[in-house]
């Protein structure tokens, strides 16, 4: 497995950084994350943005529009249907890209040199930029 150094460059700027864990379908972890945000929020848009080019598979935006539109094609109003075809879901990055909520994991806020190599180390992680 590994371990996808987000965005380095912007540690100098932001107030945490976080390991995030990203699965396929709920179930096995797909990817970790090193990212930086001054939030979570912040973090998971950078992390989002980074999945939408590099593993766009872990993103359900087709399914989240698919959804609703075969609920509008199925009677329903725009905005329940919309409200249903987003349902656990966040939504993040700069083109507002969805992922299942059930399939992101915040590991760690703010570890220490100390406990990033041990979340490495459990989980037989490589370091990639």
């Amino acid at each position: 497995m590994r371990l996808a150094i987000v965005n380095s460059d912007d540690r100098s700027w932001t107030n945490h950084r976080y390991i995030l864990a990203f699965t396929a379908g709920g179930w096995s972890v797909a990817l970790y994350t090193l990212v930086w945000g001054n939030s979570l929020d912040d973090a998971l848009d950078a992390a989002i943005d980074w999945i939408a080019e590099h593993a766009p598979g872990l993103l359900d935006t087709e399914y989240v529009h698919a959804e609703y539109r075969r609920l509008v094609a199925a009677g329903a109003e725009d905005e329940a249907a919309w409200e249903e075809a987003t349902q656990d879901m966040l939504c993040g990055g700069n083109a507002g890209d969805y992922i299942s909520s059930v399939c992101v994991h915040v590991v760690k806020e703010d570890p220490t040199r100390a406990e990033l190599k041990a979340v490495i180390a459990k989980h037989s992680l490589q370091a990639t930029a």
